[in-house]
């Protein structure tokens, strides 16, 4: 079992905000918030509307737009989501932009080009 913080710096760095829980639920520090959310599970919501939108005769593209403040839960969330995917046979693709990519100079292509990179 992990030991607790004791000072401010060491709450601070068992959940630090700028580092997303890349496991998901499965990480410990995860905490489910669905009921003060809503009730609905994100995750397993956006999932659905993929796998419902992948369907014969004509599949559609699903857009989305995840916004909130930095440390508030994106990208667990969408790690959650790839997890889901995955589980229901999705191939997915994850990549960090900031790591890969110049965002101050960034186009389409060169997301399409590190996309296929990481595939």
């Amino acid at each position: 079992m992990p030991t607790l913080p004791t000072t401010i710096d060491d709450a601070y760095n068992a959940v630090n905000p700028d580092v997303p829980l890349r496991k998901g639920e499965a990480d410990p520090r995860y905490v489910y918030l669905t009921a003060v959310r809503g009730g609905d599970d994100l995750a397993a919501l956006i999932a659905r509307r993929i796998r419902r939108s992948d369907r014969p005769p004509s599949p559609t593209f699903v857009k989305l737009l995840f916004t909130g403040h930095r440390g508030c839960g994106k990208t667990t969330e969408l790690f959650r989501l790839k997890h889901k995917l995955e589980q229901q046979g999705y191939f997915v693709v994850y990549f960090d932009v900031e790591e890969e990519l110049d965002v101050a100079d960034v186009s389409y292509l060169d997301v399409l080009v590190t996309l296929a990179q990481e595939t």
